[in-house]
């Protein structure tokens, strides 16, 4: 799995920090850290599942015809090649099918793609934090501080309220569809 964040350079990076109360220090790396590295799991976990469960939809749907062609122009004189043939194309559109079924279920690729957005995000304005830029340029660590915990603590609640939209059944996510 394709990780983009290392935690040994964050910590490292944090630990450079001049004039930073040690509270402050801790909470950066208990919590910033924490989440970017959270995000960024789940990312590359979930872009895996992601396409190996598309790449089996892929490559079957291109093979299925395929068998079944070669199966049905196979001379009558070869019918346990035919059998085994229509077998496993049988057994392929069955994988096929769940593979196609699991990833509508479990919204892999939703799931991937937001969660490397809120990283990425969060990541930027850590960054901006300790480059104090932005709105945090012309402060120090220690009175930019507040405002990047605020911001920070924002990002985590807009992710989680934001992970259970896209978890959430898509008949519940259409308003315009009603019960009566």
């Amino acid at each position: 799995m394709a990780h983009l964040i290392h935690e040994a350079d964050l910590i490292s990076a944090i630990d450079k920090l001049e004039d930073l109360k040690p509270f402050y220090r801790d909470y950066i790396k208990d919590r910033w850290v924490k989440y970017l590295i959270r995000w960024d799991n789940r990312a590359a976990e979930t872009k895996w599942k992601h396409f190996t469960l598309r790449t089996i939809v892929v490559i079957g749907a291109v093979l299925i015809p395929a068998l079944i062609g070669t199966s049905a122009l196979l001379p009558l004189s070869e019918d346990r090649n035919k059998d085994g043939i229509q077998w496993f194309a049988f057994g392929l559109s069955l994988l096929v099918g769940i593979a196609a079924a699991l990833e509508e279920l479990f919204r892999f690729g939703e799931i991937w793609r937001d969660k490397r957005a809120a990283e990425e995000l969060l990541h930027c304005e850590g960054w901006r934090y300790m480059k104090l830029v932005g709105k945090y340029k012309g402060k120090s660590y220690d009175s930019a501080f507040t405002d990047f915990a605020s911001t920070v603590e924002d990002m985590i609640e807009h992710e989680i309220k934001d992970y259970f939209l896209v978890t959430r059944p898509k008949e519940e996510t259409n308003p315009n569809l009603s019960n009566g």
